[in-house]
C-alpha cells in the first residue's frame, strides 16, 4: 500500500521497531476538531 493511501485511510501509523506512533494528516484534522483547535 502506498504512503498516500495509508495517510488517507488511517488516523495514525505505528512503527513497532522505533516504538512510536505518528498521526497522519487525517488524524491531525480529527484531533484538531476534537480539541477545538
Amino acid at each position: 500500500m502506498s504512503k498516500k493511501k495509508i495517510n488517507e485511510k488511517y488516523d495514525y501509523i505505528v512503527d513497532l521497531k522505533a516504538k512510536s506512533a505518528t498521526l497522519t494528516q487525517q488524524g491531525i484534522k480529527k484531533a484538531e476538531q476534537e480539541f477545538g483547535l
